[in-house]
């Protein structure tokens, strides 16, 4: 484990038997904790949301788009609780289209690995590669 930017990565004073990575100076666990925006904040809030949202946890699955090459996306309701999650799982961007039959009045981005810019529609929008939003509809 790259600890912090120390000798060794902060693992051991010892010359480790293993070498250390050369990136563990800016890839390491006390950069990580000082960035809001790392993967481990941004699985905090993750972990936090599906904590606080049962539908998370015991909703229904409903599948959205079942045979687009690069995005999976789906559902999960629980009682008056929607959620929609939409991932691009391709090293290029792709496009998605919310389907007509999934109404809703108000929407919430709540989480995503990207920052959402320009119009927040979520009817037809482009995805960057590897991106990932979890929306809350009403």
């Amino acid at each position: 484990m790259q600890w912090d930017g120390s000798e060794n990565a902060g693992f051991s004073q010892a010359n480790p038997w293993i070498k250390v990575n050369q990136n563990y100076k800016e890839i390491n666990v006390e950069q990580s904790l000082d960035d809001e925006y790392s993967i481990f904040h941004y699985y905090k809030k993750l972990i936090q949301l599906r904590n606080e949202n049962i539908a998370l946890i015991y909703g229904e699955y409903h599948p959205v788009s079942v045979d687009d090459e690069y995005i999976f996306s789906y559902l999960r309701s629980y009682d008056r609780e929607r959620f929609l999650v939409i991932l691009n799982l391709g090293a290029v961007a792709a496009g998605f289209t919310l389907p007509a039959g999934i109404k809703y009045r108000r929407q919430k981005h709540l989480l995503g690995n990207y920052q959402v810019v320009g119009p927040n529609s979520i009817r037809e929008f482009r995805l960057r590669p590897f991106e990932a939003r979890l929306i809350r509809l009403s």
